[in-house]
């Protein structure tokens, strides 16, 4: 996903850059099924570590979130206009840590800051595939502000990396009965 605005906006993505996050998905057998219940524990797990009220596992796709395992939300999809995922995935190599999104000009003005949701804090974990491209985050939110510990910071890393592993173990999965 190219963002070109601090705010996390899609726009002047290359030709087939689209078509190549569905693909990449696709290869993964994230598309059309999720039926991992061992997601929805990591994703609890998330907010027990933390403290959080909500936490998400969301796939990347090129106009939106689809929020594919949930604790303390009801949302299912996010346009990438509005999506947190944007910024996640723009520094994929490091968690993104907002203690107040208020104060942070990356999402001060996002909706679900500003409107009912009233997100205030936030921690983002990429997951990536094998080749190395975002394709989901590992997310937990909170409606008050805090200061994140460097141990939660690191149980999202470590839960980021096991849903990685998950997804790696699907992709293989996938190709196998692919070939049946």
């Amino acid at each position: 996903m190219t963002t070109t605005t601090e705010q996390a906006t899609t726009t002047d993505a290359p030709e087939g850059a689209g078509q190549h996050a569905l693909d990449v998905l696709d290869r993964y057998g994230l598309l059309h099924s999720f039926d991992g219940p061992e997601h929805e524990d990591l994703i609890e797990l998330a907010t027990d570590l933390t403290g959080a009220e909500l936490a998400t596992i969301t796939l990347v796709l090129p106009a939106e979130g689809v929020v594919r395992a949930r604790v303390g939300s009801q949302v299912a999809t996010i346009d990438a206009a509005e999506s947190f995922t944007a910024v996640t995935v723009r520094d994929r190599l490091h968690p993104t840590v907002v203690g107040d999104m208020t104060a942070d000009p990356r999402f001060a003005d996002n909706p679900y800051v500003t409107g009912h949701h009233r997100v205030r804090a936030y921690i983002g974990v990429t997951v990536s595939s094998v080749e190395d491209e975002p394709i989901a985050t590992v997310e937990v939110f909170d409606t008050r502000v805090r200061e994140w510990t460097d141990r939660q910071v690191r149980h999202m890393t470590i839960l980021g990396r096991m849903v990685e592993a998950h997804f790696e173990l699907r992709r293989l999965l996938h190709e196998a009965f692919q070939g049946d």
